[in-house]
């Protein structure tokens, strides 16, 4: 299995994206590294820490904390402003390319939508709760929405007054990340308690949750479970098989429609915070961070307010 591991950020990283001939990656000092083919990396600030990317055409997105959304070309390498603006951080941006959209998600309870190539201002829909997950599904033209509540709601580009699916998620905490399935039948939903369920538009006693990212511990001859954060949910090759990664160095491929764990890839190095996987070249690309700062008790806290080490990104491939 060939693997290849570089230091990208002093920061923790929020998101990989993979853009033509790039690998992009986000991070909480609010830079995007570039990284080509040879393993170079060329880093570019912009205004505000980013929290998520997406890509459209030519452009790479960034969703800011600072309420806005940012644009840089990779020709040109120069950033420009979109008509995004919420009152709030820009917790997630999708996009879609049939509609040339881009869609963000804020903790302001709303979502916004626009067409980077006017600057007309965006639609805006108001929300129940604040927007902590989303996913496009352009064949479906549906995007999907996980929220503060535990509402999760699906609409319809095509009407976008209401949405076409809404229901409670089986979740006691906070949703990390929700995505469709490659058919659009249904989608995947994970959060910070260590957990991933499947849920089905049209076949729903087959919907299932299950536990993950769990370590078992022994404290004074009891033994315990440790609950990490599913940070990641990402597709791999076939419409059933899915990588989840999570808060205790792991990575685990599955298979929902078996219900079983194909296999576990164990022991890196930090916690692991975002993927992205390649379908043309079947790399997988890893971004590892010092995210001990979930543990910080409030702002008195000094301990563990900075990465005690660099972010580091390892891409594999997996068919080697």
């Amino acid at each position: 299995m060939n693997e290849y591991t570089i230091s990208v950020s002093p920061d923790v990283l929020t998101s990989l994206r993979y853009a033509s001939d790039w690998l992009v990656a986000s991070s909480l000092d609010g830079s995007l590294s570039l990284i080509d083919a040879s393993h170079k990396v060329e880093h570019i600030a912009l205004d505000a820490p980013i929290l998520d990317t997406t890509v459209l055409d030519s452009g790479i997105y960034s969703a800011l904390a600072n309420g806005t959304v940012q644009k840089l070309d990779l020709r040109s390498r120069k950033a420009s402003n979109t008509p995004i603006a919420h009152n709030l951080p820009v917790q997630c941006v999708e996009s879609h390319a049939k509609r040339n959209l881009i869609i963000s998600g804020s903790w302001d309870k709303t979502v916004q939508l626009a067409d980077p190539r006017v600057l007309e201002q965006p639609s805006v829909m108001d929300l129940p709760g604040k927007v902590y997950a989303m996913d496009v599904h352009q064949q479906t033209d549906r995007f999907i929405v996980g929220m503060s509540n535990r509402q999760i709601h699906v609409y319809d580009f095509r009407k976008l007054d209401r949405p076409v699916s809404s229901m409670e998620n089986g979740f006691r905490f906070q949703t990390t990340k929700v995505r469709f399935l490659p058919n659009g039948r249904g989608f995947l939903q994970s959060s910070i308690e260590g957990k991933v369920s499947l849920d089905l538009f049209e076949d729903a006693e087959n919907n299932y949750a299950f536990k993950c990212h769990r370590q078992k511990l022994v404290i004074e001859n009891e033994s315990v479970d440790l609950v990490n954060p599913v940070n990641c949910l990402e597709f791999f090759d076939t419409e059933s098989r899915f990588f989840t990664a999570g808060s205790d160095r792991s990575i685990c491929l599955w298979d929902y429609k078996t219900k079983k764990r194909v296999k576990q890839y164990a022991n890196f190095e930090m916690s692991i915070v975002a993927l992205a996987y390649n379908q043309d070249n079947h790399q997988l690309a890893i971004a590892m961070s010092d995210d001990s700062y979930k543990n910080m008790t409030g702002l008195d806290d000094q301990t563990n307010n900075k990465p005690a080490i660099p972010s580091k990104i390892t891409t594999r491939n997996m068919h080697s």
